[in-house]
This record gives C-alpha cells, sequence and structure tokens, in this order.
C-alpha cells in the first residue's frame, strides 16, 4: 500500500509545539521554528519530519511531527518511541545559531584523522588514548575557531557525538 500524503501543515506542526515543548536545550529558540531547524539552528528550509515513522505506525497529526532541515532529518532516528525524537534533538543540539555543521566538520576531520584498530566494533572504534587524543585535538580546533570561552560550552556536546560514533 502505498503512503499516503501528509495533510499536517507546518503552521500546525508550530500551534502544536509552540503550546507543548519545551524549547530548552533545542537548536533553535521557539520564536524562530518557523524559519530555523530545530536539531542545527541554521536557518535553511525545513521538511516535516516524523517522530514515529509512518511505517512504525506514526499518524499524520501535528504532535507527530518536528520541523528539521535536510540534513538532520536524513541523521534522525527512526523509532516507535514519542519521547526519544526531542531526547535526540536536545543531545545532540547546539543552541548556538549557525555553529552546528562547521563543528561537525571539526569533529569528522579529526575523526577521519584516526586509525580504527584491528578487531573493532562499531560501538567501540577507537581505543580509549586516541579517543583521548581525539578530543584533545577537538577541543584545540575550537579554541582556534571559537576563542577560550567556546570550547566549554560544547564540550558536553562532543563527547555525545564521539560516544555514538
Amino acid at each position: 500500500m502505498a503512503r499516503p500524503t501528509s495533510k499536517t501543515t507546518k503552521k500546525q506542526i508550530l500551534e502544536y509545539h509552540y503550546e507543548n515543548t519545551d524549547e530548552c536545550g533545542m537548536g533553535a529558540d521557539a520564536s524562530e521554528w518557523h524559519s530555523h531547524c530545530w536539531r542545527c539552528g541554521h536557518e535553511r528550509d525545513t521538511q516535516r519530519c516524523h517522530i514515529i515513522p509512518y511505517a512504525l505506525g506514526g499518524e499524520d497529526i501535528a504532535s507527530n511531527y518536528v520541523l528539521l532541515c535536510a540534513d538532520c532529518h536524513s541523521e534522525a532516528p527512526n523509532v516507535k518511541d514519542k519521547d526519544y525524537m526531542m531526547q535526540w534533538i536536545k543531545r545532540t543540539s547546539i543552541s548556538s545559531y549557525n555553529t552546528y555543521w562547521k563543528i561537525r566538520d571539526i569533529v569528522d576531520n579529526r575523526l577521519a584523522g584516526a586509525s580504527k584498530h584491528f578487531g573493532a566494533t562499531r560501538e567501540n572504534i577507537l581505543t580509549p588514548s586516541t579517543h583521548q587524543w581525539i578530543n584533545e585535538k577537538i577541543i584545540e580546533d575550537l579554541k582556534k575557531e571559537y576563542g577560550n570561552e567556546y570550547y566549554i560550552f560544547t564540550f558536553d556536546w562532543v563527547k555525545t557525538i564521539l560516544t555514538h560514533r
């Protein structure tokens, strides 16, 4: 059976979340949700992203959507847990506009420069010493890019990203 066309509008999604969602920890302030991705905080075209995907029984209702850019939508979890999407957005966002993808590039470049060890699993691809080295190099890169204070704000986020690699 073909997937039905969504009838829920972005306006309906916004109205629902303005009333029912705590904006703390999101990538954009609620006042910017109409024009910014809720995860990365960049001003981009957004897509309606199911909280519970249609394939897992998700409904076409405002409470089952968030607004994400195409890049964040492609990384969004596909699970049947209605709370997990917001937890994921808050855990992986940076509440500083237009910095998310630059910082992701810094992290990805450092990860690409580290070797993976023989026998490593996807969950544990780096030794603790390599992990520590990457952390130190990322902090150095963040200090160069954003100054001495900024890296403290992003350190927990970097740990979250590294943990999920």
